[in-house]
Protein backbone atom coordinates (compact mmCIF):
# COMPACT_ATOMS: atom_id res chain seq x y z
CA UNK A 1 0.00 0.00 0.00
CA UNK A 2 1.49 3.47 -0.70
CA UNK A 3 1.95 5.18 2.35
CA UNK A 4 0.76 8.84 0.84
CA UNK A 5 2.69 10.77 4.11
CA UNK A 6 5.95 9.10 3.56
CA UNK A 7 5.59 10.84 -0.14
CA UNK A 8 4.76 14.34 1.32
CA UNK A 9 7.29 14.43 3.69
CA UNK A 10 9.93 13.52 0.83
CA UNK A 11 8.06 16.00 -1.03
CA UNK A 12 8.70 18.77 1.47
CA UNK A 13 12.01 17.58 1.86
CA UNK A 14 13.05 18.28 -1.61
CA UNK A 15 11.20 21.34 -1.39
CA UNK A 16 13.31 22.52 1.37
CA UNK A 17 16.85 21.50 0.06
CA UNK A 18 15.72 22.94 -3.68
CA UNK A 19 15.23 26.53 -1.90
CA UNK A 20 18.37 26.01 -0.16
CA UNK A 21 20.13 25.36 -3.30
CA UNK A 22 18.51 27.88 -5.38
CA UNK A 23 18.90 30.68 -2.42
CA UNK A 24 22.47 29.69 -2.41
CA UNK A 25 22.51 30.87 -6.57
CA UNK A 26 21.64 33.57 -8.28
CA UNK A 27 18.17 32.08 -9.27
CA UNK A 28 16.28 33.40 -6.32
CA UNK A 29 14.15 31.83 -3.96
CA UNK A 30 12.14 28.89 -5.27
CA UNK A 31 8.71 30.80 -4.69
CA UNK A 32 9.85 32.49 -7.26
CA UNK A 33 8.23 32.35 -10.65
CA UNK A 34 11.67 31.77 -12.39
CA UNK A 35 12.81 28.84 -10.23
CA UNK A 36 9.37 27.26 -10.09
CA UNK A 37 9.91 27.21 -13.76
CA UNK A 38 12.90 25.52 -13.90
CA UNK A 39 11.77 22.83 -11.74
CA UNK A 40 7.66 21.63 -12.78
CA UNK A 41 5.61 22.52 -15.76
CA UNK A 42 2.91 25.05 -15.58
CA UNK A 43 0.21 22.97 -16.52
CA UNK A 44 -2.49 25.72 -15.71
CA UNK A 45 -0.96 27.20 -18.28
CA UNK A 46 -0.82 30.53 -16.45
CA UNK A 47 1.05 33.61 -17.42
CA UNK A 48 4.02 33.88 -15.45
CA UNK A 49 5.95 37.17 -14.68
CA UNK A 50 9.50 36.12 -15.93
CA UNK A 51 12.03 38.54 -15.13
CA UNK A 52 13.70 39.01 -18.38
CA UNK A 53 17.46 38.69 -19.02
CA UNK A 54 19.14 42.13 -18.05
CA UNK A 55 22.70 41.33 -18.40
CA UNK A 56 25.33 44.54 -19.00
CA UNK A 57 26.89 44.34 -22.21
CA UNK A 58 29.92 43.41 -20.29
CA UNK A 59 33.47 44.59 -20.90
CA UNK A 60 36.16 43.90 -24.17
CA UNK A 61 39.63 43.09 -23.30
CA UNK A 62 42.35 42.54 -25.66
CA UNK A 63 45.93 41.92 -25.12
CA UNK A 64 48.64 43.46 -25.71
CA UNK A 65 51.23 41.95 -28.36
CA UNK A 66 54.60 41.63 -28.32
CA UNK A 67 56.14 43.49 -31.19
CA UNK A 68 59.55 43.69 -31.41
CA UNK A 69 59.80 47.83 -31.57
CA UNK A 70 62.97 47.86 -30.56
CA UNK A 71 65.21 50.75 -31.42
CA UNK A 72 67.45 47.57 -33.99
CA UNK A 73 64.36 46.92 -35.66
CA UNK A 74 62.46 49.92 -36.08
CA UNK A 75 65.90 51.58 -37.78
CA UNK A 76 65.17 48.72 -40.47
CA UNK A 77 62.29 50.83 -42.06
CA UNK A 78 61.08 54.85 -41.97
CA UNK A 79 57.42 53.70 -41.75
CA UNK A 80 58.12 52.41 -37.68
CA UNK A 81 61.21 54.49 -37.25
CA UNK A 82 58.94 57.39 -36.44
CA UNK A 83 58.01 55.94 -33.13
CA UNK A 84 61.42 56.29 -31.45
CA UNK A 85 61.35 59.79 -29.94
CA UNK A 86 62.74 61.32 -26.65
CA UNK A 87 59.53 62.85 -25.57
CA UNK A 88 57.95 59.73 -23.34
CA UNK A 89 54.30 61.85 -23.26
CA UNK A 90 53.97 61.82 -27.26
CA UNK A 91 51.60 59.26 -29.28
CA UNK A 92 54.02 57.50 -31.39
CA UNK A 93 56.29 57.08 -27.63
CA UNK A 94 52.58 56.05 -26.39
CA UNK A 95 51.89 53.62 -28.78
CA UNK A 96 55.40 51.90 -28.95
CA UNK A 97 55.17 50.85 -25.72
CA UNK A 98 51.91 49.54 -25.41
CA UNK A 99 52.84 47.17 -28.49
CA UNK A 100 55.75 45.98 -27.08
CA UNK A 101 56.06 45.49 -23.64
CA UNK A 102 59.80 44.23 -23.41
CA UNK A 103 60.57 47.81 -23.66
CA UNK A 104 59.30 48.54 -20.08
CA UNK A 105 60.70 44.81 -19.45
CA UNK A 106 64.05 44.74 -20.34
CA UNK A 107 65.14 48.37 -21.90
CA UNK A 108 64.14 50.29 -19.56
CA UNK A 109 61.79 52.39 -22.19
CA UNK A 110 58.61 54.00 -20.07
CA UNK A 111 55.52 55.84 -21.15
CA UNK A 112 53.47 57.13 -17.87
CA UNK A 113 50.35 56.56 -19.78
CA UNK A 114 51.25 52.87 -20.14
CA UNK A 115 50.77 50.76 -16.86
CA UNK A 116 53.54 47.91 -17.15
CA UNK A 117 51.75 45.67 -15.08
CA UNK A 118 48.91 45.89 -17.25
CA UNK A 119 47.84 42.98 -19.35
CA UNK A 120 45.21 44.36 -21.67
CA UNK A 121 45.15 47.65 -23.92
CA UNK A 122 42.90 50.32 -22.08
CA UNK A 123 42.46 52.64 -24.77
CA UNK A 124 41.13 49.43 -27.27
CA UNK A 125 38.67 49.35 -24.09
CA UNK A 126 37.27 52.31 -23.28
CA UNK A 127 36.99 53.85 -26.57
CA UNK A 128 35.01 50.49 -27.96
CA UNK A 129 31.74 51.16 -29.79
CA UNK A 130 30.51 47.90 -31.09
CA UNK A 131 32.18 44.68 -31.67
CA UNK A 132 30.08 42.20 -34.24
CA UNK A 133 30.39 39.14 -36.12
CA UNK A 134 31.33 36.61 -33.09
CA UNK A 135 30.63 33.07 -34.14
CA UNK A 136 27.91 30.70 -32.90
CA UNK A 137 28.18 27.03 -32.18
CA UNK A 138 26.91 24.81 -34.66
CA UNK A 139 26.73 21.78 -35.34
CA UNK A 140 27.69 19.55 -38.33
CA UNK A 141 25.70 16.52 -39.09
CA UNK A 142 25.11 13.59 -41.45
CA UNK A 143 21.93 12.44 -43.28
CA UNK A 144 21.79 9.11 -44.61
CA UNK A 145 20.15 8.42 -47.95
CA UNK A 146 16.53 8.36 -48.25
CA UNK A 147 14.84 4.89 -48.23
CA UNK A 148 11.97 3.24 -50.46
CA UNK A 149 9.35 5.37 -47.98
CA UNK A 150 12.23 8.57 -48.26
CA UNK A 151 12.66 7.43 -44.29
CA UNK A 152 16.27 8.97 -43.18
CA UNK A 153 18.35 9.50 -40.49
CA UNK A 154 20.85 12.00 -39.06
CA UNK A 155 23.30 12.40 -36.77
CA UNK A 156 26.42 14.48 -35.41
CA UNK A 157 29.38 13.86 -37.35
CA UNK A 158 31.73 16.65 -36.69
CA UNK A 159 33.61 18.96 -33.95
CA UNK A 160 31.30 20.65 -31.71
CA UNK A 161 34.65 23.38 -31.15
CA UNK A 162 35.03 25.46 -34.14
CA UNK A 163 38.67 27.00 -34.76
CA UNK A 164 38.53 28.37 -38.81
CA UNK A 165 39.12 31.97 -39.57
CA UNK A 166 36.52 34.37 -39.92
CA UNK A 167 36.07 38.11 -39.27
CA UNK A 168 35.12 40.29 -36.66
CA UNK A 169 34.39 43.88 -36.81
CA UNK A 170 35.22 46.64 -34.69
CA UNK A 171 34.35 50.16 -34.04
CA UNK A 172 36.34 52.55 -32.07
CA UNK A 173 35.83 55.86 -30.96
CA UNK A 174 38.51 58.25 -32.65
CA UNK A 175 39.51 59.90 -29.73
CA UNK A 176 42.69 63.05 -30.31
CA UNK A 177 45.40 62.06 -31.56
CA UNK A 178 44.34 59.66 -33.47
CA UNK A 179 45.73 56.71 -31.99
CA UNK A 180 43.55 53.93 -32.39
CA UNK A 181 44.00 54.20 -36.55
CA UNK A 182 48.06 54.80 -35.93
CA UNK A 183 48.46 52.11 -33.77
CA UNK A 184 46.57 49.36 -36.01
CA UNK A 185 48.90 51.17 -38.89
CA UNK A 186 51.95 49.87 -37.15
CA UNK A 187 50.55 46.57 -36.17
CA UNK A 188 49.65 45.82 -40.06
CA UNK A 189 53.34 47.53 -40.91
CA UNK A 190 55.30 45.11 -38.83
CA UNK A 191 53.26 42.16 -39.22
CA UNK A 192 54.15 42.36 -42.64
CA UNK A 193 57.92 43.14 -42.25
CA UNK A 194 58.35 40.52 -40.80
CA UNK A 195 56.77 38.40 -43.33
CA UNK A 196 59.47 39.87 -45.48
CA UNK A 197 61.98 39.33 -43.22
CA UNK A 198 62.90 42.62 -42.79
CA UNK A 199 62.08 42.82 -39.16
CA UNK A 200 62.65 40.01 -37.02
CA UNK A 201 61.10 38.76 -34.06
CA UNK A 202 62.43 38.49 -30.53
CA UNK A 203 64.35 35.74 -30.16
CA UNK A 204 61.87 33.16 -27.88
CA UNK A 205 59.05 34.14 -30.34
CA UNK A 206 61.44 33.01 -33.72
CA UNK A 207 62.99 29.83 -31.97
CA UNK A 208 59.19 28.64 -30.69
CA UNK A 209 57.91 29.56 -34.28
CA UNK A 210 55.23 31.88 -32.62
CA UNK A 211 53.50 34.85 -34.27
CA UNK A 212 53.86 37.72 -31.89
CA UNK A 213 51.53 39.99 -33.21
CA UNK A 214 48.22 38.05 -32.05
CA UNK A 215 46.31 39.42 -29.47
CA UNK A 216 43.68 37.25 -27.10
CA UNK A 217 40.28 38.66 -27.38
CA UNK A 218 38.04 38.37 -24.15
CA UNK A 219 34.08 39.33 -24.57
CA UNK A 220 32.81 39.69 -20.57
CA UNK A 221 29.13 39.79 -19.99
CA UNK A 222 28.22 40.48 -17.05
CA UNK A 223 24.72 40.50 -14.94
CA UNK A 224 22.80 43.92 -14.03
CA UNK A 225 25.31 45.00 -10.79
CA UNK A 226 28.34 44.51 -13.03
CA UNK A 227 29.92 41.89 -10.43
CA UNK A 228 29.28 38.83 -11.80
CA UNK A 229 30.39 37.13 -15.46
CA UNK A 230 27.47 35.67 -16.92
CA UNK A 231 29.54 34.08 -20.06
CA UNK A 232 32.75 34.59 -21.64
CA UNK A 233 33.88 34.43 -24.95
CA UNK A 234 37.51 34.41 -26.02
CA UNK A 235 39.19 34.35 -29.73
CA UNK A 236 43.08 35.22 -31.07
CA UNK A 237 43.29 37.41 -34.07
CA UNK A 238 45.52 40.59 -35.62
CA UNK A 239 44.13 43.81 -37.64
CA UNK A 240 43.20 43.64 -41.04
CA UNK A 241 43.21 47.29 -42.04
CA UNK A 242 43.76 50.82 -40.47
CA UNK A 243 41.38 53.26 -41.39
CA UNK A 244 43.47 56.23 -42.61
CA UNK A 245 41.65 56.62 -45.75
CA UNK A 246 39.21 58.38 -43.64
CA UNK A 247 41.49 61.35 -42.45
CA UNK A 248 42.49 62.32 -46.32
CA UNK A 249 38.57 63.48 -46.60
CA UNK A 250 38.06 66.98 -47.87
CA UNK A 251 34.74 68.84 -47.59
CA UNK A 252 34.67 72.71 -47.91
CA UNK A 253 31.97 73.21 -46.48
CA UNK A 254 32.72 71.14 -43.58
CA UNK A 255 36.02 72.79 -41.47
CA UNK A 256 36.13 70.03 -38.97
CA UNK A 257 36.52 66.20 -40.71
CA UNK A 258 33.79 64.25 -39.20
CA UNK A 259 34.19 60.63 -41.57
CA UNK A 260 36.73 59.48 -39.23
CA UNK A 261 34.74 60.05 -36.00
CA UNK A 262 34.77 56.32 -35.85
CA UNK A 263 37.79 53.93 -36.28
CA UNK A 264 36.45 50.42 -38.13
CA UNK A 265 39.01 47.78 -38.12
CA UNK A 266 38.41 44.30 -39.24
CA UNK A 267 40.56 41.50 -37.51
CA UNK A 268 41.21 38.68 -38.38
CA UNK A 269 40.06 35.77 -35.94
CA UNK A 270 41.23 32.00 -35.21
CA UNK A 271 38.51 30.40 -34.17
CA UNK A 272 35.60 31.14 -30.70
CA UNK A 273 35.63 29.69 -27.41
CA UNK A 274 32.73 30.31 -25.11
CA UNK A 275 31.17 27.97 -22.09
CA UNK A 276 34.10 26.62 -21.02
CA UNK A 277 35.64 27.19 -17.46
CA UNK A 278 39.13 26.83 -18.67
CA UNK A 279 38.60 30.75 -19.94
CA UNK A 280 38.90 31.93 -16.64
CA UNK A 281 42.08 30.38 -15.58
CA UNK A 282 43.63 31.40 -18.68
CA UNK A 283 42.40 34.67 -18.05
CA UNK A 284 43.40 35.03 -14.66
CA UNK A 285 46.74 33.52 -16.14
CA UNK A 286 46.98 36.33 -18.73
CA UNK A 287 46.39 39.08 -15.49
CA UNK A 288 49.42 37.57 -13.64
CA UNK A 289 51.86 37.05 -16.44
CA UNK A 290 52.53 40.95 -16.00
CA UNK A 291 51.14 41.11 -12.52
CA UNK A 292 52.66 38.27 -10.31
CA UNK A 293 51.51 39.64 -7.69
CA UNK A 294 47.85 38.94 -8.87
CA UNK A 295 48.84 34.99 -8.51
CA UNK A 296 46.90 33.52 -5.74
CA UNK A 297 49.79 33.32 -3.49
CA UNK A 298 50.68 36.59 -3.40
CA UNK A 299 47.07 38.45 -4.20
CA UNK A 300 45.99 38.55 -0.27
CA UNK A 301 49.44 39.98 0.55
CA UNK A 302 50.09 42.70 -2.03
CA UNK A 303 46.85 43.26 -3.13
CA UNK A 304 43.71 44.96 -1.98
CA UNK A 305 40.41 44.11 -3.24
CA UNK A 306 38.17 47.18 -4.27
CA UNK A 307 34.82 46.95 -2.52
CA UNK A 308 31.45 48.58 -4.48
CA UNK A 309 31.98 51.62 -2.56
CA UNK A 310 35.66 52.37 -3.87
CA UNK A 311 35.29 50.89 -7.42
CA UNK A 312 34.17 54.77 -8.71
CA UNK A 313 37.46 56.45 -6.92
CA UNK A 314 39.49 53.77 -8.55
CA UNK A 315 38.04 53.51 -11.95
CA UNK A 316 40.96 53.45 -14.84
CA UNK A 317 42.93 51.56 -12.22
CA UNK A 318 43.14 47.75 -10.81
CA UNK A 319 43.78 44.42 -12.27
CA UNK A 320 40.51 41.94 -12.82
CA UNK A 321 40.10 38.48 -11.34
CA UNK A 322 37.36 36.15 -12.12
CA UNK A 323 36.71 33.80 -9.34
CA UNK A 324 35.29 30.53 -10.55
CA UNK A 325 34.15 29.40 -6.76
CA UNK A 326 32.13 32.55 -6.17
CA UNK A 327 29.55 32.49 -9.05
CA UNK A 328 32.05 34.00 -11.49
CA UNK A 329 33.07 37.18 -9.78
CA UNK A 330 34.62 39.77 -11.28
CA UNK A 331 37.02 41.85 -8.83
CA UNK A 332 39.65 44.26 -8.91
CA UNK A 333 42.23 44.65 -7.25
CA UNK A 334 45.04 47.79 -6.77
CA UNK A 335 48.56 47.48 -5.12
CA UNK A 336 48.05 48.09 -1.10
CA UNK A 337 50.73 51.11 -0.99
CA UNK A 338 48.50 52.79 -4.51
CA UNK A 339 45.14 52.04 -2.33
CA UNK A 340 46.60 53.23 1.18
CA UNK A 341 48.56 56.88 -0.32
CA UNK A 342 45.36 57.44 -2.90
CA UNK A 343 42.25 56.57 -0.86
CA UNK A 344 43.18 55.96 2.82
CA UNK A 345 45.61 59.50 3.01
CA UNK A 346 42.88 61.20 1.14
CA UNK A 347 41.88 64.89 2.38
Amino acid sequence: MINYSTITQQRDLVTKELEQMVNNSNLGSFSQPIARSLFGLNHRITPLPLPMNKDQRGIVLMTRPRLNLSDENIRMDRRLAWLKTDNNKSVNHYIRCLLDPSLQDNYGITCPFVDPFQSFMPIMTNTLESMTNWKDITASTYQYPDGFYRESQSFYDGPSLDYTLYDISGSWKNVLGNIVTKLAAVWIHYGFFVFEDRLVPYPDYWWNFEIDYNTRIFKLTLDATKTYVTQMWSTIAYPLNAPTGASANYEANNPFNTSNNQVNINWRAHGTETLDNILVQEFNEIVCQRNPRMEDRYRNQYMHKLSQQELNFFNNWGYPYIDLTNNMELSWWVFKEHYETAYLGRD
